[in-house]
């Protein structure tokens, strides 16, 4: 079977449209889990001024500013291991206790699901992040960075 250019460019930009529409619809739903699980303390969006950030000892960080320290894009992986304690931070609190890795594991397994929801999730939380970032970020958040 043979194709004409027009047939594969068509192609492309349709399977270009579909991807860049499911990963707005990842931002999305990471901005939703962000305001869920994260904002109370690093703010609606994202600058560290959450309405408990006030009653902390640490101030919590302003995520906007991650590209700074991490790079740009945000790694998934790397930004993930904050999220689910795998990578110690002081705000969090001590590795054997992070504040939302063993969190989200209980959500999920009272929900009787794997474990593998719940790196979606802190996937979309990170997919979202790469969108707030003050340094510029490609134009396609969901870009692989991993």
């Amino acid at each position: 079977m043979t194709f004409n250019k027009s047939a594969i460019a068509l192609l492309i930009i349709l399977c270009s449209a579909s991807a860049v529409a499911a990963g707005r619809k990842d931002v999305a739903a990471g901005r939703a889990y962000f305001l869920q699980y994260c904002a109370s303390c690093h703010g609606e969006n994202g600058d560290g001024r959450g309405p408990m950030a006030s009653s902390l000892k640490q101030q919590p960080a302003d995520l906007r500013n991650l590209s700074d320290k991490y790079g740009t894009p945000l790694s998934i992986k790397r930004v993930a291991a904050f999220i689910d304690g795998r990578q110690a931070v002081a705000a969090h609190g001590p590795r054997e206790m992070p504040v939302w890795g063993n969190r989200f594991y209980d959500i999920w397994s009272a929900k009787g699901s794997k474990g593998g929801d719940m790196q979606s999730r802190i996937k979309k939380i990170v997919l979202y992040l790469r969108t707030i970032q003050t340094r510029p970020t490609p134009a396609n958040p969901t870009a692989s960075a991993d």
